[in-house]
């Protein structure tokens, strides 16, 4: 059976959603989890007709997403607590998201990806 869970999350209400339903899986098979957050790469900027100027810089952009990480992974680790699962968090810079969060079942040894995908409109 499924013993190490990743569960990415990216804060919305379709990830808080399945990230409970993962912590229930996991509790249910004795698995852990690791709960995974994309950060956004710094966006460049094209300097030119019609270009937007970002004031923010790499630094303090930096710092945002690692606000919004740890903000994002707590809420799913103060859950996976809650249920008695184990849970590890991690984070990586990343745009291309699904690459990232391949990598992290990689890395960290993960048997099965949790995720859901949105329902069709």
């Amino acid at each position: 059976m499924f013993k190490h869970i990743l569960v990415p999350t990216d804060g919305s209400e379709l990830s808080k959603a399945t990230a409970q339903r993962a912590i229930s899986f996991a509790k249910e098979a004795g698995a852990k989890v690791t709960v995974f957050f994309a950060k956004p790469e710094y966006p460049i900027a094209y300097f030119g007709e019609g270009a937007l100027i970002d004031p923010t810089t790499p630094e303090k952009f930096a710092e945002l997403a690692d606000q919004q990480a740890a903000e994002y992974l707590g809420e799913v680790k103060t859950q996976c607590d809650a249920a008695g699962v184990e849970c590890t968090t991690i984070a990586a810079t990343s745009d291309v998201p699904y690459e990232a969060i391949i990598d992290a079942a990689e890395t960290s040894g993960c048997d099965l990806i949790f995720m859901k995908r949105p329902a069709a409109t």
